[in-house]
């Protein structure tokens, strides 16, 4: 790779670094908890969870899903394919109104 090549890189690699930090981090919790959850908790299978704990779910299902399905993507004939359905997928809860 050429020195200007992996200079790109490097500052792609530090901005999405930053992305993660402070927007997953820091704001997306909030936001989830003030705005997609109403104040009293939302009702799963009759019992009613919290922002909190809904957001805990979230993340393990998320992480449950992206282990059971990585060494099958990973094999895909067609990896941009995949990569396409999974950003299409991810940024579906931007393009809904939020839940009340």
């Amino acid at each position: 790779m050429s020195a200007r090549s992996l200079r790109g890189f490097y500052l792609y690699d530090w901005a999405n670094s930053a992305f993660a930090t402070v927007i997953l981090a820091a704001l997306l919790p909030v936001y989830f908890a003030e705005a997609v959850v109403p104040a009293d908790g939302f009702r799963v299978f009759g019992a009613t969870l919290s922002a909190t704990s809904l957001w805990g779910y979230a993340s393990g299902l998320s992480t449950l899903l992206v282990f059971l399905s990585a060494p099958l993507l990973g094999r895909s004939p067609t990896p941009r394919a995949a990569a396409a359905a999974g950003s299409s997928a991810a940024s579906c809860p931007a393009r809904w109104p939020p839940w009340r």
